[in-house]
């Protein structure tokens, strides 16, 4: 066995203490392997920092969106609150004023019926007033028509006054002289005072009314006779009982 250790020693190439070639050669391309490895896995790196870097200033910049968008999301959501509060409050408002509305046109109806109702009362009371001044002119005409007829009667009435009057003193006149006849000369005064009797003075005063009969006849006013003779005769009797001395003889 040792002669078999010892001839495959013998059998090997003796390079008399260094490595062998293939060896070196492997060391060699590992170490290449390595470096290019390296060099790759290096920039790769690099690379990956960068966008790792790249990617939290993104990530702080999203989050820094986020936080704004946040934000104005609690913004917006707080406006969304307040306009549906304000939308709310509008909407309230606008049946208000709906109802307000749907009364105001019911006054407004109601006053144009009342305005209608109006207008044909004032149509009616023009109308009337129309009548009323028609018949105020009749009434203006038929009063001229009635002055002017007092009018005449009232000249009539002085005509009839006058004529009383006259009569009235031819009355008084014709006593006198039929006293003057009748008298006695030997009877005074206060005997004939004492004898003339009411009834006397009666058929004195029949007889006065009489001829005033007479004389308004004459002048065409029969109709109206019985109004004048009544107070003539009164005014004759009265005139009679005051001036007793129509109805004595003279002294």
């Amino acid at each position: 066995m040792k002669s078999n250790g010892s001839n495959r020693g013998a059998l090997r190439p003796h390079y008399g203490g260094r490595a062998p070639p293939f060896l070196l050669a492997a060391l060699l391309i590992g170490l290449v392997l390595i470096g290019f490895c390296y060099y790759n896995l290096s920039s790769q790196y690099s690379a990956l920092e960068v966008q790792y870097r790249d990617l939290q200033e993104r990530l702080r910049a999203m989050a820094e969106k986020r936080e704004s968008l946040e934000t104005r999301h609690d913004e917006l959501k707080k406006t969304l609150e307040d306009n549906s509060k304000s939308l709310d409050e509008k909407d309230k408002q606008l049946l208000q004023k709906e109802q307000e509305r749907a009364a105001v046109e019911a006054a407004l109806r109601k006053k144009e019926d009342e305005l209608m109702t109006k207008t044909r009362e004032a149509d009616t009371a023009a109308k009337a007033l129309t009548g009323c001044l028609q018949r105020l002119n009749e009434t203006s005409s038929k009063l001229s028509e009635k002055e002017t007829s007092l009018a005449k009667l009232t000249s009539e009435v002085d005509a009839l006054k006058a004529a009383v009057r006259d009569a009235e003193t031819k009355a008084a006149a014709g006593v006198h002289s039929t006293n003057q006849k009748a008298a006695v000369p030997e009877v005074n005064q206060n005997a004939i005072k004492e004898l003339q009797t009411p009834a006397k003075k009666e058929e004195t005063a029949k007889e006065l009314g009489n001829s005033l009969q007479d004389v308004v006849s004459a002048n065409g006013t029969q109709g109206r006779t019985n109004i004048t003779t009544q107070p003539a005769t009164t005014q004759v009797t009265k005139t009679q009982a005051n001036h007793p001395t129509l109805l004595s003889p003279p002294q």
